[in-house]
């Protein structure tokens, strides 16, 4: 009987249809799918004995969170921190985001708040049929429901600094007799008519003016971005590890390091007066196994990635990709926000 298994196991792993690697990525996927329900299970008795706790906090948060937005857009109409900022332009910026926050409330967190009960059993139990990879995906699908119109305001903020901004630019060439060549797609020198240098300055004062009041709305919502940006790129990380975390190869590199070679290893012996070569296996490290699931993983994102954006192209180039993982990087991050430009998370979709 012994001998049998273990014939049947040496015919699975050198057999013609199946490899070892193969083998491993068999048994990490029935691990994974095993833990993802034995989790989900846990999480799934602790979410039903403290049902009416959880159903309590989500109205109370929403509620909560409601009146604080309100207060801070209030705050920022009526001199933030101490600064004078235009009074017009900031109950204009103020009085639209309370506008778009009422109907958002009215049609989206209220309704929310209400059925919150109904919410709270129906994400009991999908944990339960589902997994807890089933609770971290409905939980970020409600973030981004719940926290869309902190979006809207970020799009509108982001929209009018950038236009401001280019047009400082634009205009700031006035004073060294600039401007720019749509034709040509270039920088060109230009003799201004006395009207033409007047009416720009007009402008630019004016721009320039109306900017501490653009910065504020600005500023304080693209704070708002970046935490809801990292808040689900800390729940999508935690839907990667779920569905693609190497399990099975960590845990045969603590039982057995033999089972997982890396390479081999010439050594000398010596016995009495001779010397001899030993041959050794070298056996994978930590970092060799999560460097090589970086690497494993990027390329499954680049297949996906194709075949849905280009279907029928191979590449071994992990641009796309690369691009796509740069997104949430602080210097992508840092150059965007000081350029006004929208920020956008990873597309987990179109990868996984």
């Amino acid at each position: 009987m012994k001998n049998s298994q273990v014939e049947t196991e040496y015919l699975i792993i050198k057999g013609t249809k199946f490899s070892p690697s193969e083998y491993i990525k068999f048994y990490n996927t029935v691990w994974l799918i095993f833990n993802d329900f034995m989790m989900g299970f846990i999480l799934h008795s602790l979410l039903r004995s403290h049902k009416e706790f959880l159903t309590q906090f989500v109205k109370s948060s929403i509620f909560q969170f409601e009146r604080q937005l309100s207060d801070f857009i209030v705050w920022l109409m009526d001199s933030p921190a101490g600064f004078k900022l235009n009074n017009e332009l900031a109950a204009f910026f103020g009085e639209l985001c309370l506008w778009v926050m009422e109907f958002s409330n009215q049609t989206i967190l209220d309704k929310i708040a209400m059925k919150s009960d109904l919410i709270v059993s129906i994400l009991i139990i999908a944990t339960k049929y589902g997994g807890i990879s089933m609770f971290v995906a409905i939980l970020l699908d409600l973030v981004h429901v719940m926290f869309i119109h902190l979006y809207w305001f970020y799009f509108a903020s982001t929209r009018v600094f950038y236009w401001q901004s280019h047009i400082l630019r634009s205009l700031f060439r006035l004073f060294y007799g600039k401007k720019y060549n749509i034709l040509r797609n270039r920088v060109d020198s230009n003799n201004y008519d006395f009207d033409q240098m007047l009416f720009g300055i007009v402008l630019f004062s004016m721009l320039v003016y109306l900017i501490p009041t653009v910065l504020a709305f600005y500023t304080s919502f693209v704070v708002s971005r970046l935490f809801l940006v990292f808040l689900s790129f800390f729940l999508e990380i935690i839907l990667i590890m779920l569905n693609h975390f190497p399990i099975v190869v960590l845990l045969l590199n603590v039982k057995n390091k033999n089972r997982l070679p890396g390479g081999i290893v010439f050594g000398m012996e010596r016995f009495g007066m001779a010397t001899y070569f030993k041959l050794e296996t070298r056996s994978l490290t930590i970092a060799n196994i999560l460097r090589s699931h970086k690497k494993s993983l990027l390329k499954f994102n680049l297949i996906t990635y194709n075949k849905k954006h280009l279907p029928g192209c191979e590449t071994n180039e992990f641009e796309a990709v690369s691009h796509n993982w740069k997104q949430i990087s602080v210097v992508n991050l840092s150059k965007r926000i000081v350029l006004g430009e929208i920020i956008q998370g990873i597309d987990y979709m179109s990868m996984f």
